[in-house]
């Protein structure tokens, strides 16, 4: 496969700046909370630059919380400048300078709201105590208010299915017309807390049934459920950039190819034709996805 078509199915990079986090959420797909050794402001520009020069239109900052880096706002600016669609995604907590973000070329913010205010605070644990849905979908209001694109993402998992529609009422409440779903995957500190997560068949339905009364109530809402569904992990390469520079081709498996402290991006992508996931880690996986019925037995 040529670089440019390799590209294109990616689609962006994701670029993970820093594990540490103000949350303690139990669907995190992170391997750990700790400090890590994690690429300077300039070791982050120049790989962005890289990013840039290898094809990619796009990229992802996150973490962890990306907002907990002091130089998050001269990161983005950065990137902005190079022409990428720049995304931050953030779980808004700490989303306190949106005047700052409206200068920002070409950003998006993609925020993480996880079901109704009940269901969003159990699940998004928060260290200090303070109501972490009420102040980020206040935090998202003035940014909204302020001209930032924003994009609200909701991990569908057991403790929050049945709160979608509810969620989705606030959101438009607020202004916030774009909603899109993912399924929180077994991974990282969510395999740890499986037993709270974990979604029968049936409850994927009622959130197909939710998301159809949103279309018909919320006409205007743009509103993206068909990214609930996840396909074969080998069929969905990614270029997942941890705080230390490991290149993983599919971000909820701990598989490298790659450092981007000696390889250079264009060097990593080559390696990903040929990359071969772990067959416990996809097995995990693939058994969930057939659970759901996205995937069959094999």
């Amino acid at each position: 496969m040529e670089s440019k078509d390799l590209v294109e199915r990616i689609g962006n990079v994701d670029f993970e700046l820093t594990y540490l986090c103000n949350l303690n959420c139990r669907h995190c797909y992170n391997p750990t909370h700790a400090k890590s050794k994690e690429f300077s402001t300039g070791q982050v520009q120049a790989i962005t630059e890289q990013v840039k020069n290898a094809g990619f239109h796009e990229i992802h900052f996150n973490g962890g919380e990306p907002l907990i880096r002091k130089d998050i706002y001269e990161i983005l600016r950065h990137s902005g400048n190079t022409g990428l669609r720049t995304i931050l995604e953030t779980n808004s907590v700490l989303l306190s300078e949106p005047e700052s973000l409206a200068r920002i070329r070409g950003i998006v913010v993609r925020a993480s709201i996880d079901g109704s205010e009940s269901a969003h605070n159990a699940i998004r644990r928060n260290k200090t105590g303070e109501n972490a849905y009420r102040t980020a979908m206040e935090n998202l209001g003035n940014a909204k208010k302020e001209g930032v694109k924003i994009q609200v993402t909701c991990s569908v998992n057991r403790m929050n299915y049945d709160t979608i529609y509810e969620m989705v009422a606030d959101a438009c409440q607020r202004g916030l017309n774009d909603v899109r779903l993912r399924l929180s995957m077994p991974s990282g500190f969510a395999a740890a807390n499986w037993e709270y997560l974990e979604m029968e068949s049936n409850m994927l339905e009622e959130v197909y049934a939710a998301s159809k009364r949103i279309e018909k109530d919320f006409p205007s809402l743009r509103f993206n459920y068909a990214s609930l569904r996840r396909g074969v992990p080998d069929f969905e390469p990614k270029f997942f950039i941890d705080p230390r520079g490991m290149v993983k081709p599919y971000p909820f498996i701990e598989y490298f190819i790659g450092d981007l402290n000696t390889d250079s991006v264009e060097t990593v992508l080559e390696r990903i034709p040929s990359a071969h996931l772990p067959q416990l880690h996809k097995e995990k996986m693939m058994r969930y996805l057939a659970k759901l019925g996205m995937v069959k037995n094999e």
